[in-house]
């Protein structure tokens, strides 16, 4: 029996995790930079937040199915 499980499919929901908020950031900055295209801008910014939103919801429930 194992004290603390081993499951190795946190570190690919990490590395998600981590390139959507890259892009995020990207998109943030692309939008403070220049103001033309806000709507095209802001819907990129959103869509990001809906995919992180997404990352975390699975990786919470691997975290949650694992212990």
């Amino acid at each position: 029996m194992r004290l603390f499980p081993r499951e190795e499919s946190f570190l690919p929901q990490f590395r998600k995790a981590s390139d959507v908020l890259v892009e995020a950031a990207k998109a943030l900055e692309d939008l403070s930079a220049s103001f033309d295209d806000i709507e095209v801008k802001v819907a990129r910014i959103k869509h990001l937040e809906h995919e992180g939103d997404q990352v975390a919801h699975q990786t919470f429930g691997l975290l949650s199915s694992t212990w």
